[in-house]
């Protein structure tokens, strides 16, 4: 019978079903492939203390992928999301703010503001507030940590009165700054990671 198939241009059934099965497990394979090999928000490296000439920074939103369309596993531009989140000091109207408790960095449309201890623990008081584009238009929201922050902070003086760090905080909560109504993104934390390098303190000649 499967001879006469052949003879006669048609696929046997069973042969149908092996090639749509192997087909489908070929496409399975490519697209764990590509989860595993594509990142849309890979880490930028951070700054190397000392290595700066003047105050700089870098501020980075890793989105899980979870919150991205396909699961990340595509260009998010090609869906209409922000390629990336990110700003730094190079960015219009950069500037900061740094005492011995707090760290304000802001560029742009972004707003980065960090409380911690002595300890060098990052307190509930943090918030990040920068623009993207969520639900087909651009929007400004702002995120803040759980009341037990999950994240870390390096802190360190380079020369007297600079300092440089890095930092990396989860941000599970995320609203309208303007009406603090949720928005229902994203399904699990973003991560807020960013370093600095050659900040003056405010408070400098108390040192």
């Amino acid at each position: 019978m499967i001879e006469e198939d052949r003879k006669a241009g048609r696929w046997p059934r069973q042969s149908v079903f092996t090639w749509i099965a192997g087909s489908f497990a070929v496409l399975v394979l490519l697209l764990l492939l590509q989860f595993q090999l594509y990142r849309p928000d890979d880490r930028n490296p951070g700054i190397v203390p000392g290595s700066s000439s003047s105050p700089s920074f870098q501020l980075q939103i890793i989105r899980p992928r979870a919150g991205l369309p396909l699961a990340g596993i595509a260009p998010p531009e090609l869906f209409g999301v922000d390629a990336k989140l990110e700003v730094s000091s190079l960015s219009n109207d950069a500037r900061y703010s740094l005492s011995k408790d707090s760290l304000d960095l802001a560029a742009g449309d972004w707003e980065v503001h960090l409380e911690f201890d002595g300890d060098g623990n990052l307190l509930s008081g943090c918030f990040a507030e920068f623009p993207l584009i969520f639900e087909n238009e651009r929007q400004r929201i702002r995120c803040a940590p759980a009341d037990s922050p999950i994240g870390r902070w390096h802190f360190s003086r380079v020369k007297q009165g600079e300092y440089s760090g890095s930092f990396e905080l989860e941000l599970p909560h995320a609203v309208h700054p303007n009406t603090n109504a949720g928005i229902g993104w994203p399904p699990r934390p973003l991560v807020l990671v960013g370093s600095f390098d050659r900040l003056t303190r405010d408070d400098a000649s108390q040192e």
